[in-house]
């Protein structure tokens, strides 16, 4: 808080009466300057203006209440409140992205002490004169090497508790099974193994302090030596994650406790992480500044850290084996203490006391905590609605309030006073409305979509022979009148929410009302569903499906018509594109046999080249070419970060030319820039042969089938590759003609089958 007091005015001019009043003033005063000059208080019109800038401040402090308050219902309730809004933990995860991400998913595992992933290339040979790929070097001319990217190894440090084979086995399950479920687009994972150790001694001579304890020290310096080589990572509450602060200590921000994946045993800092990778080398100087900051310690007399049983050529810089992890061989290192140049023993009870303190101290990082969430705060119910007229704080003289005029009033006067009571009603409406406008502030941003109403109003009935003023009509059915300008807002308020997320709808909504005459009333009701899922669009537009799992993967009923195999087994971004692109149904399933055209028949199917990899012998390649302006087959490496996006060209709105050139702009710019998408709008023919391959490989993917495998993929891979754009087709015309003209690459002349030809 500050010391001194402000010279200027802090107070917001809507809460000051006497600052409204004067800016009123002044403005009436511009306006009717030649004819009126006299601007007392004894002037009508300038009561009227007193008191309205009275209401108004009424007004402005309302509208100045916390947000919380502002939307709060009468009955605090918090699910409800969750219900409209998303807390941290809904909404700011997101789906394993960074390798970093990876290790936490996999730390998070109950077995799993620390996890590295490492890039695995395979390699592959292009042979350029035939434009194929091989397995192997033939050793003639004209063979480029070609390395595959997206493919990780996985190695993991078990918890100390983890020693025996089935435990680890049911580990290794796990972690495979967890990293399928949160797998990349265009990644997979090859070999998952158990990290190596590389057993370490430390030999050294210490002058202490006189009053250091030799015990403790010894201790220390076996535990922090041991962290060094091999740091652990610890689980840490929402409240540690509150207290930590950046180096620079400014605490955490609350995007960046719950940026990442979402954890089942509280929060993993990144920076502890980072440090916990595996260690390339071991430098002395970094165990020397370790070793010297521990309490009690004044100088180091020697110290040398060495692998066992294999003396470093340089012991200041030690390497480290690719793969494995350091660890301290305590019970053979060598640590001599001395005291004023005398030399003291440490006791070996002691000092194991103290070190399985310090490990206990860990370990109780390293134990599961719960899963944690910021609370959405609970307003006060303010009761924003409720409005009093202004008509009655005027002096009694006017007759307005429940007092009315005196008994010897005729009835002209009476009139006159009526006649005024309208002419504030103008004034009376106005800011009653706001005041019904401020209490649907919650209606305003919601995202139900059966709310389509933004205009609220009310009676006013707070002063006397209201009914008489008001008339004989309803005034709320006379405002009622306007629900097409309410569809309008309605879609602008859901833009900008929409917009809060750095994500725009204008274009889907723009292209379905002029080409496909959509209601805005569908329109608004489309964003709201888009909102709803909105973290899961968002957080998992990176997310390739899960191929190991055999359900799910087929949108398919029995005889009875119940569904045996619902199809939602997709990737994240085909959920993203289906909601981007107004697809009502996203799962997989048939695409070509319907029989008529409608928005349901609408889907996709996305396929990953690097799944199409050969797992086992026998197993054919991709085509390549190696010409670069071919644009049927890839170059010489058609499995990095490739996929193909493959639509039915006839189905629905994608036989609209327009909707499908938006369509493509969406999937271009919704597709991660680092994979590189094939968008194919193929005939019903070909989507039915493709379905029919694409179906057999994925069940075959996911261990469902079994047999013929290497005919499978081969049948897939050559209906993928033999499959053509198709165009709506259309005549040639004269320069002069009005009709539609041929468009180079968006329309087919004339109306022949090609496989007839």
């Amino acid at each position: 808080m500050p010391n001194t007091i402000p010279k200027t005015e802090t107070v917001e001019p809507a809460l000051d009466r006497a600052r409204l009043y004067a800016i009123g003033l002044a403005y009436v005063q511009r306006l009717a300057k030649r004819i009126w000059t006299d601007y007392n208080v004894h002037d009508p019109g300038v009561t009227i203006l007193e008191l309205l800038c009275y209401a108004l401040t009424e007004l402005s402090y309302r509208a100045s209440f916390p947000i919380k308050d502002l939307l709060a219902s009468e009955i605090a309730n918090a699910n409800a409140m969750k219900k409209q809004f998303f807390t941290a933990r809904e909404i700011l995860p997101n789906r394993s992205l960074t390798l970093l991400d990876y290790r936490k998913l996999l730390i998070d595992l109950k077995g799993v002490k620390n996890a590295w992933l490492t890039p695995a290339t395979p390699t592959y040979y292009a042979n350029l004169v035939e434009g194929k790929l091989l397995s192997t070097h033939p050793g003639t001319s004209g063979i480029k090497t070609v390395y595959v990217a997206g493919l990780y190894n996985v190695t993991l440090d078990y918890m100390d508790d983890i020693v025996k084979d089935e435990d680890k086995q049911k580990v290794m399950r796990e972690t495979q099974r967890t990293l399928q479920a949160h797998r990349n687009l265009c990644e997979d994972f090859v070999d998952f193994s158990e990290i190596g150790t590389t057993p370490f001694l430390l030999c050294g001579e210490f002058e202490l302090a006189p009053e250091a304890n030799e015990d403790n020290v010894h201790a220390e310096i076996l535990f922090h030596v041991q962290q060094y080589l091999a740091p652990s990572v610890g689980n840490y509450t929402l409240t540690e994650m509150l207290e930590k602060t950046h180096a620079d200590g400014t605490p955490y921000t609350s995007d960046e406790i719950f940026n990442g994946p979402l954890l089942s045993c509280g929060f993993i800092d990144d920076e502890e992480l980072k440090a916990a990778e595996l260690r390339t080398e071991i430098r002395l100087s970094d165990i020397i500044s370790i070793i010297m900051d521990i309490d009690g310690m004044q100088a180091i007399r020697a110290i040398v850290i060495t692998p066992k049983g294999t003396p470093p050529e340089n012991k200041w810089v030690v390497p480290m084996a690719s793969g494995e992890k350091a660890m301290l061989d305590q019970t053979g290192s060598r640590l001599v203490f001395y005291k004023r140049n005398m030399p003291v023993t440490s006791t070996k009870t002691s000092v194991t006391t103290h070190l399985t303190q310090l490990n206990d101290e860990v370990k109780a990082k390293l134990e599961t905590v719960v899963a944690y969430d910021l609370d959405i705060p609970l307003g006060v119910f303010r009761q924003l609605d409720r409005y009093t007229s202004f008509q009655n704080h005027f002096p009694v003289v006017y007759g307005l309030s429940e007092f009315g005029l005196d008994s010897a009033a005729d009835e002209k006067r009476k009139a006159l006073a009526r006649q005024f009571k309208g002419y504030l009603l103008f004034f009376d409406q106005i800011m009653a409305n706001y005041f019904a406008q401020l209490s649907h502030l919650k209606a305003l941003f919601s995202t139900n979509p059966t709310i389509h109403r933004t205009y609220f109003y009310q009676k006013v009935s707070s002063f006397v022979d209201h009914d008489k003023i008001y008339g004989t009509g309803d005034p709320v059915a006379v405002l009622q009148g306007i629900e097409e300008a309410d569809l309008a807002r309605r879609n602008r308020f859901l833009d900008h929410l929409i917009a809060r997320f750095a994500e725009q709808f204008s274009d889907l909504a723009h292209i379905s009302h002029l080409v496909f005459n959509t209601s805005p009333e569908k329109v608004a009701a489309y964003k709201c569903e888009f909102l709803k899922v909105y973290p899961i669009i968002s957080s998992e537009r990176g997310l390739a499906y899960n191929y190991t799992k055999d359900d799910s993967l087929w949108y398919a009923k029995n005889n009875s018509g119940e569904v045996i195999d619902p199809g939602l087994n997709i990737s994240g971004l085909e959920k993203r594109l289906s909601k981007l692109l107004g697809i009502h149904n996203n799962a997989r399933r048939d695409l070509a046999p319907q029989t008529h055209s409608s928005h349901d028949d609408e889907g996709m199917y996305l396929i990953e080249n690097i799944l199409l990899r050969p797992a086992e012998g026998g197993d054919p390649f991709l085509p390549i070419c190696p010409d670069p302006n071919c644009s049927d087959c890839l170059d010489v490496d058609p499995y990095s970060y490739r996929l193909h996006i493959v639509l039915p060209a006839e189905n629905g709105r994608f036989s609209d030319m327009a909707f499908r050139r938006f369509a493509e702009e969406v999937i271009r710019e919704e597709t991660p820039a680092h994979i590189l998408p094939k968008i194919c709008w193929i005939s019903k023919k070909d989507m039915a042969l493709l379905e029919k391959a694409y179906r057999d490989w994925i069940f075959l993917k996911a261990g469902r089938e079994t047999t013929e495998r290497a005919e499978k993929l081969t049948a897939f891979i050559e209906t993928l590759f033999k499959v053509k754009n198709i165009y709506p087709s259309q005549k040639l015309y004269g320069c002069d003609s009005e009709e539609t003209k041929f468009i180079l690459g968006q329309t087919a002349l004339g109306t022949q089958d090609p496989d007839a030809v």
